[in-house]
C-alpha cells in the first residue's frame, strides 16, 4: 500500500482490496430453512429438493460462510517470519519429558498421548482449539452471529491469546511500526466460519465442512512455505472444544443443562424440585458416585437413541463431533471455568445472599450491600485487572472478569466479618480452590486435595442453601479437575480469550444487511495490516496522527538493566532518616560506603519488565490502581516476603567505583498474618479439615499494621517475584497473590 492510500476513503477501501484474500476464497453455504437440510445450488425461487419439504424459495434461506483455514495457514507462514521461528524454539519446551506438574496445555494427559504418536515432534505439526458460541449483535430484529475460532496450541501462552481487533475507523494507522511492536497485534486467532442468522444454527448441518476441512488438514495437510525454506506440509489436529452448557448440548445433541441427564461427563440422574413460582432441576451429591461417560458409551447410547427414536441416557442420537478424526467426544470437550465457576457458581451465591427471598436467613446479605458497595468503590486492583470491582447493586451487569475479581481477591476479604463462619469458609472452599487450578503449576498433590475441597463445597450446597441449589454448575465441580488433568490449568482451555474477540467483532458491523459478508471482510482487512507493516510504509503525518491519537504522550525509557526499564521523568528527591538508612546498609553489602550525609537522591516512579508493570506510591497519577504491592526476595536470606514500593532507584552512580550498576526498588515490608480465626464448632467436619492447607495456601493474608517503625529494604528489581493484590478495607488490610500473569481479561 501506497501513502497516497490514505488521502482519501475510497483510495483506502481500494488499497485495502488489493491485500485481502479472494472473495472467492470464501465459501457460502446455504440450508434450507424449513428442513434445515443443504440447498446444493441456491438461486432465488428454487425451491428444496428433500423430500416432503414445502420450502419454495419465496424467501431467503438461511446461510454461513467458510473462510478456509489452509489458506490462513499460508498466509500465517508465507508472511510472517517469525510464526515458524517462534514454533520451532516453543518445540523443546512442549515435547520435553513428564515433568511431574502441569503447567501448560503441553503437560495434559491428551496432548501426552498425541506426543505419544509423534505428531507433535514434527514442528510443522499444530493442534487447535476450537470455540463456538453465539453472539447478539442487535436487539431487533434478533440477529445472533456464531463464529467459530481456532487457537494455535503451539504458541507461547501470551501469544496464543486472542488479541484486541481494532475497529475499522482507526486500524488503518496501524502502519506504525512503533504502534505494532507496541500493541503485539499478529494473526494467530483463526477465524473459521460465521453463522449470521435469526435463529441458531442447526449444529448437524452447520459444523459438516468445517469438520470436513479440518479432516482433510490431519489426514493430507496443506502445503506451506516459511521464509526462505522449501515448502514443506503443515497438519492439523483438535485437541479440545471450549463451549458453554447450550453450545455443548447442542454440538454433542444431548439433554440441556436442565435436562433429566443433563451432565455431559457422567450419568447423574437429576431430581426436578420446587423453586420458587416453578421447578428446577437439581443434581445433588450422591453417597456414590454415579458411573462416568466415556467415548465408547455415549456412542453406544447414541446408536441406542437413533434406532428406537428415544433420548437414551439424555443423549439423542449422534452428534457432529463423532465425524470428527480421533475426536473423544467427553475428553475433549472440558469444563470452561468461566461459565461454570464464574458466571455460573459464583454469581448463584452472590444471589442467594442478596436475594430477598432469603431475607430472614443467617447468609442474607441484602441489609449490607449498600455498605460493601461502598468498600469496592474504594477499591484500586492492579492494572491487570483491566475493570474495576463493580457494585453488588449492579451485579446484573457484571462481566466474568468482574466475578473473578470479587471470587479470587476482593470476596474473601469483604465478607470475612459479614457473613457467619461457616457460610464464609463455604466460599473460602470454592475461592481456595480457583487460585491453585489457575496457578502456573499444578501438582497431583496438589489437584488431589483440590477435588477433595470442591468435592467437599459440593456436598455443602444442599446442607447450607437447599436442594433448589445444587444447580449443574455446582455438580460439574465434581469433574472439573479430571479435565484439568487432561489439559493443564483452567487458564489453557478458557473463554475468556474467545469472548474477548467476540466483543471486538461486533464492533466490526456497522449495518443491519449482509452482517457476515461484513465480518470476515473486515476481518481480512485487520489480518492484512502485517503486510502494510512489511512494504514498509511510513507516511509522517500519518505517524505524527498516530502519536497523538493513539499514543499519547511518549513514554521514555530512562534507564535499562538486566531488561528492567525505569519510566517517567527523574527527580531529585530529598531522603528521611528511613530511607537514607535503608540505602546505605544496602551498599554496605555491596563493599560501598556511602556518605552518611547522603540527602538527594535521583528516584523514579515507574518500572517495567515486560512482564511486570509496577509503579510506587510516589506516583501520583495513579487514582484508580495500585501497582506497588509484590512479593519479593530478600537479598541476603532469599526468603519470599510482601511489601509496598516506594521508589525505584539507579544506584550506578555510588556503584560506579565498584564497577557495576543496578536498578533496586526501596520497598516497605509488610508483616502479615492468616486470614483465618480460630474456627468454631458451628462449622462443619468438612470444611474444618481444609483450614490448615488453605492457611498454608497463602492465598490471602491480613496486613499487621506496625506504625512505629517503616521498615524498609532494598531489593533489587531482578528478586521481585510478582506482583500482588492489596485490599484496603474498613476491617483492615489484606493482600492476595495473583495465580498467573497469562491470562488476559
Amino acid at each position: 500500500m501506497k501513502p497516497y492510500a490514505l488521502q482519501s476513503r475510497y483510495r483506502y477501501e481500494k488499497a485495502m482490496a488489493e491485500l485481502i484474500s479472494d472473495p472467492a476464497e470464501i465459501t457460502v453455504h446455504h440450508l434450507c430453512p424449513a428442513c434445515k437440510c443443504p440447498l446444493q445450488q441456491y438461486d432465488v425461487g428454487q425451491s428444496c429438493s428433500t423430500v416432503g419439504c414445502s420450502y419454495n424459495g419465496s424467501y431467503p434461506s438461511l446461510k454461513f460462510m467458510e473462510l478456509p483455514v489452509d489458506k490462513q495457514l499460508q498466509t500465517l507462514f508465507r508472511d510472517d517470519p517469525k510464526f515458524y521461528q517462534i514454533l520451532s524454539k516453543n518445540l523443546t519446551f512442549r515435547t520435553r519429558k513428564e515433568a511431574g506438574e502441569l503447567t501448560d496445555v503441553y503437560d495434559g494427559r491428551v496432548y501426552r498421548e498425541l506426543a505419544k504418536t509423534g505428531f507433535v515432534q514434527n514442528v510443522m505439526n499444530l493442534t487447535f482449539g476450537v470455540n463456538i458460541d453465539g453472539v447478539q449483535l442487535f436487539k431487533s430484529p434478533q440477529i445472533s452471529v456464531w463464529p467459530i475460532y481456532l487457537r494455535i496450541n503451539e504458541l507461547p501462552p501470551k501469544l496464543r491469546q486472542a488479541l484486541p481487533l481494532i475497529s475499522e475507523n482507526i486500524y488503518i494507522y496501524f502502519c506504525c511500526e512503533s504502534w505494532l511492536s507496541c500493541r503485539n497485534l499478529r494473526k494467530y486467532l483463526l477465524l473459521l466460519g460465521v453463522w449470521c442468522n435469526q435463529e441458531k444454527p442447526s449444529m448437524h448441518w452447520f459444523l459438516k465442512p468445517f469438520i470436513e476441512s479440518l479432516n482433510q488438514l490431519y489426514y493430507q495437510g496443506c502445503r506451506v512455505k516459511p521464509p526462505g525454506m522449501e515448502e514443506q506440509v503443515c497438519r492439523c489436529k483438535v485437541l479440545y472444544f471450549v463451549l458453554d452448557l447450550p453450545a455443548k448440548a447442542m454440538v454433542r445433541y444431548c439433554h440441556q443443562f436442565n435436562g433429566k441427564f443433563g451432565c455431559t461427563d457422567c450419568e447423574i440422574e437429576g431430581k426436578s424440585v420446587q423453586s420458587g413460582r416453578g421447578h428446577a432441576m437439581a443434581y445433588p451429591k450422591q453417597v456414590q458416585d454415579p458411573p462416568l461417560r466415556s467415548h465408547a458409551s455415549v456412542t453406544r447410547d447414541a446408536v441406542t437413541a437413533v434406532r428406537t427414536i428415544k433420548t437414551t441416557k439424555g443423549i439423542k442420537g449422534i452428534g457432529p463431533l463423532h465425524w470428527l478424526n480421533d475426536c473423544d467426544v467427553v475428553q475433549h470437550v472440558p469444563i470452561d471455568y468461566m461459565h461454570c465457576i464464574l458466571l455460573g457458581v459464583c454469581k448463584s451465591l452472590l444471589n442467594i445472599w442478596l436475594s430477598p427471598t432469603s431475607r430472614g436467613k443467617d447468609f442474607f446479605l441484602g441489609g449490607k450491600a449498600k455498605d460493601i458497595d461502598v468498600i469496592l468503590g474504594k477499591a484500586r486492583p492492579p492494572s491487570e485487572l483491566t475493570r474495576l470491582p463493580g457494585q453488588l447493586s449492579k451485579l446484573s451487569v457484571w462481566k466474568a472478569s468482574q466475578y473473578r475479581s470479587w471470587l479470587l481477591y476482593f470476596g474473601i476479604p469483604v465478607l470475612k466479618d459479614m457473613l457467619p463462619s461457616k457460610y464464609w469458609l463455604h466460599a473460602v472452599l470454592l475461592s481456595s480452590s480457583l487460585h491453585v487450578l489457575l496457578s502456573k503449576s499444578i501438582t497431583e498433590e496438589a489437584l488431589l486435595v483440590v477435588e477433595q475441597r470442591l468435592s467437599d463445597f459440593v456436598a455443602l450446597q444442599e446442607e447450607f442453601y437447599g436442594l433448589e441449589r445444587c444447580t449443574m454448575n455446582v455438580h460439574m465441580l465434581c469433574h472439573i479437575g479430571g479435565h484439568v488433568r487432561n489439559f493443564g490449568p483452567l487458564w489453557t482451555h478458557s473463554a475468556f480469550e474467545f469472548e474477548s474477540a467476540n466483543c471486538k467483532l461486533t464492533s466490526l458491523v456497522h449495518g443491519k444487511t449482509h452482517v457476515e459478508k461484513q465480518i470476515l471482510s473486515a476481518w481480512q482487512r485487520v489480518h492484512s495490516v502485517i503486510e502494510m507493516k512489511e512494504e514498509g510504509l511510513h507516511d509522517v503525518q500519518m505517524g505524527l496522527h498516530v502519536g497523538h491519537e493513539l499514543q499519547g504522550n511518549a513514554i521514555g525509557f530512562r534507564r535499562r538493566h538486566d531488561d528492567w526499564k525505569l519510566l517517567g521523568p527523574e527527580s531529585n528527591t530529598p531522603l528521611n532518616e528511613s530511607r537514607r538508612k535503608a540505602i546505605i546498609d544496602a551498599l554496605k553489602h555491596t563493599g560501598v560506603t556511602a556518605d552518611s550525609n547522603l540527602d538527594v537522591l535521583t528516584v523514579n516512579t515507574r518500572a517495567h519488565s515486560g512482564i511486570l508493570k509496577l509503579s510506587s506510591t510516589d506516583y501520583s497519577r495513579a487514582k484508580t490502581r495500585h501497582d506497588a504491592a509484590v512479593k519479593f526476595l530478600h537479598s541476603q536470606s532469599h526468603a519470599e516476603d510482601f511489601g509496598i514500593i516506594r521508589c525505584f532507584i539507579d544506584l550506578s552512580p555510588l556503584l560506579l567505583p565498584a564497577g557495576r550498576t543496578t536498578l533496586v526498588a526501596l520497598i516497605s515490608r509488610l508483616f502479615v498474618q492468616s486470614i483465618f480465626p480460630d474456627t468454631d464448632e458451628s462449622v462443619p467436619d468438612k470444611i474444618s479439615r481444609h483450614i490448615q492447607g488453605i492457611i498454608q495456601q497463602q492465598a490471602w493474608l491480613e496486613v499487621v499494621n506496625i506504625p512505629e517503625v517503616e521498615d524498609l529494604v532494598v531489593v533489587p528489581l531482578q528478586q521481585i517475584v510478582e506482583k500482588c493484590v492489596l485490599s484496603e478495607l474498613p476491617c483492615g488490610r489484606f493482600i492476595s497473590c495473583m495465580p498467573n500473569d497469562v491470562e488476559l481479561d
